[in-house]
């Protein structure tokens, strides 16, 4: 009876894992008194659904220029320390030549091997405002880190503008538009 007892102590304690907590991208946003703790194997997750409105195919236009970029959710990227959900931006830049300056429509992003694309993609995470993300974004032919501002002006219009990372201006510019205005399909 004893051995049955100590068998089944030790089966509950080996099947019983502790919960990680899981936050809200919008409390944590909003957690101006520092309350929040991201610690280890937490899920910062987007509980409100605030990531769907960006979420979809949006396209700019101008002449022989054209910007396409498909939005979707990725959730629950590990980034060694916390899980977090990530809005994610594949897409495609042709200039007024007519060049394709870049192609990531085709990858296929997961949690799992998010952090390999990741340069290749527009990304973001966290929550900022109802009709503002902010996401990363790399000119990889001009070798620049930016910030990319994107806000709704209309459930199916927004605003691009991009920077720097650092707030310098780039010699030469950016491969692709610093603003536009883009329409969801």
């Amino acid at each position: 009876m004893k051995h049955i007892v100590t068998t089944i102590v030790i089966l509950f304690a080996v099947s019983c894992k502790a919960q990680s907590p899981i936050i809200s991208t919008v409390d944590f946003k909003n957690d101006d008194d520092n309350n929040i703790d991201l610690v280890d194997g937490c899920y910062l997750k987007d509980v409100e659904n605030k990531f769907n409105p960006f979420i979809g195919t949006w396209v700019w236009e101008e002449g022989n220029a054209r910007l396409e970029i498909v939005f979707e959710k990725i959730e629950m990227v590990f980034d060694g320390d916390y899980y977090s959900d990530m809005l994610v931006g594949k897409y495609r830049f042709v200039n007024s030549s007519s060049e394709e300056k870049h192609n990531s429509l085709n990858l296929d992003v997961t949690n799992e091997n998010f952090w390999g694309y990741g340069y290749y993609l527009i990304r973001g995470s966290g929550y900022y405002t109802d009709t503002l993300f902010i996401f990363s974004i790399s000119d990889l032919h001009k070798n620049a880190h930016c910030d990319l501002y994107f806000e709704l002006t209309s459930p199916t219009e927004a605003a691009w503008r991009i920077q720097r990372e650092d707030g310098r201006d780039h010699p030469g510019g950016l491969t692709f538009p610093e603003e536009l205005t883009l329409t969801k399909q």
